[in-house]
């Protein structure tokens, strides 16, 4: 599992590089990895848009494979509506 959560660390910073969205990541060693997402920016009046977690206990294996894979697609599809609608780390600033 820990090359999964290598690969959403790397999309994580791009996300932070090439968008406006939020992600939080509370990464621990021998622990539960958290994912956080909110597509448009940080706002703390608005729910999350996403929150998953990744398990290191294998009794929870099949759970946190479905989380990786619905935190991928959901940090991929914030990259690619960056990439259509023109966000950039440019615009950000």
């Amino acid at each position: 599992m820990s090359r999964k959560k290598r690969e959403l660390l790397d999309l994580f910073l791009r996300v932070q590089e090439e968008t406006n969205a939020y992600m939080s990541v509370r990464y621990c060693t021998g622990a539960n990895t958290d994912i956080n997402i909110q597509d448009n920016g940080f706002d703390s009046e608005k729910k999350l848009d996403g929150a998953y977690s990744i398990y290191e206990d294998p009794v929870l294996a099949d759970e946190s494979a479905r989380n990786y894979e619905k935190a991928k697609e959901h940090i991929l599809g914030i990259l690619e509506k960056g990439k259509c609608c023109g966000e950039n780390s440019e615009e950000k600033e």
